[in-house]
């Protein structure tokens, strides 16, 4: 399956190497339509596909034991995400140096595979004359909350884990053994009457023996039907 999400890791890697490359800041971001962009094309979520995460063996999955959610707990927090949104990224370094700059335009949906209810999403990224696109799927797994992004044949798993009030989330690299680290948080909000994703991150990148640590933050903004 030819895949993309939320959320971010490899996305920043193939939009940041040739600024940090330059070490200087992108030019400035010609405006895409991306409704007029079409939507990435995906086969059919199976049951393989959500297989990645039960490869680990429990010692290697952060916070092993935290097995707290119900699959409806889980599907309740998903279905806020059910949508187009529309918004933008911005990258930048940790004293504030803007690197990157990224329009966006995310749809999620629900797909049943199995038993399991399954939120797909597909976005697509646009930075100067440049297009670049994505896919994820997440989903309740023993107690979790669990997204799988894939770019460009390459799988990362992350855990989530919801804020108490249900308005937000953090996300973490599943495997413990992991040598980049990241985290991601998502907060739902009502910003003028519509409905708002604001997404504050990090993440650590490294260019043979070189780690940088960039800074992402970006809003989304539903789509009017």
């Amino acid at each position: 399956m030819k895949a993309k999400s939320p959320l971010w890791s490899w996305l920043l890697i193939a939009l940041l190497s040739p600024s940090l490359h330059a070490n200087d800041a992108a030019n400035e971001l010609d405006t895409i339509d991306l409704s007029k962009v079409p939507v990435v094309s995906s086969d059919q979520v199976t049951i393989q596909d959500l297989a990645a995460i039960s490869k680990f063996e429990s010692g290697e999955i952060v916070n092993a034991d935290d097995g707290r959610y119900t699959p409806e707990q889980v599907n309740k927090f998903l279905d806020q995400f059910v949508g187009v949104w529309e918004g933008h990224y911005a990258i930048s370094t940790m004293d504030g140096k803007e690197l990157r700059t990224m329009d966006t335009r995310v749809t999620y949906s629900w797909e049943t595979v199995g038993e399991t209810q399954v939120l797909k999403n597909q976005s697509v990224y646009a930075t100067g004359d440049q297009l670049s696109y994505s896919t994820s799927l997440s989903y309740y797994w023993l107690g979790r909350l669990v997204t799988e992004v894939e770019q460009e044949n390459i799988k990362r798993i992350y855990l989530g884990r919801i804020a108490p009030t249900g308005d937000s989330v953090s996300w973490n690299v599943a495997n413990a053994e992991e040598a980049l680290r990241s985290s991601t948080r998502e907060t739902f909000q009502s910003e003028n009457g519509s409905s708002t994703i604001f997404i504050r991150g990090y993440e650590e990148l490294r260019q043979g023996i070189r780690v940088v640590y960039l800074n992402l933050q970006g809003r989304l903004t539903r789509a009017a039907e």
